[in-house]
């Protein structure tokens, strides 16, 4: 007898189709193979689950509701957004400093925090020359993609 192969997306593929589709105007992405279901929604963490076993719930009042999203305010101030879906982490571990304080200054190439996704650490740069005002999220919290997590006073 024959052995059936079973193929399913590996991690860097949901990585590369989750890149595509927060980089698109998709609001959501569905694939489905053999057993294996991705699907995507922005403002919400990626659903990865066994096709055969799980029923997503289709209710539309369990959405989350998207909230608009601070812009520069009279060009005083910028605010750094969450790039993914993940868990937010103001230090590279538990037991070292924070990257950034209210009241420092951060330019570019500054390091104001991590983003967790799928195991991976990902480092966000501030992308502009000013002062931190405010951290929007506590260390340790899920972020959802486009939400701010901090308040910029530029320079």
């Amino acid at each position: 007898m024959q052995e059936k192969k079973v193929n399913t997306l590996d991690l860097p593929q949901i990585k590369k189709i989750i890149a595509l589709v927060e980089n698109s105007n998709l609001s959501e992405f569905e694939i489905e193979q053999n057993s294996f279901r991705l699907k995507l929604c922005k403002g919400t963490a990626p659903v990865i689950t066994e096709a055969s076993s799980v029923a997503l719930p289709t209710n539309p009042s369990a959405q989350v509701e998207e909230k608009p999203i601070p812009q520069e305010e009279d060009g005083k101030f910028q605010y750094i957004n969450a790039p993914m879906v993940g868990t937010f982490y103001r230090a590279p571990s538990p037991d070292t400093d924070n990257f950034v304080e209210v009241g420092q200054k951060v330019n570019e190439k500054s390091i104001v925090c991590i983003v967790e996704a799928m195991k991976v650490m990902n480092e966000l740069h501030a992308d502009c020359t000013g002062t931190i005002a405010e951290i929007l999220v506590e260390n340790a919290n899920g972020v959802e993609y486009g939400q701010p997590l901090f308040k910029i006073a530029l320079t």
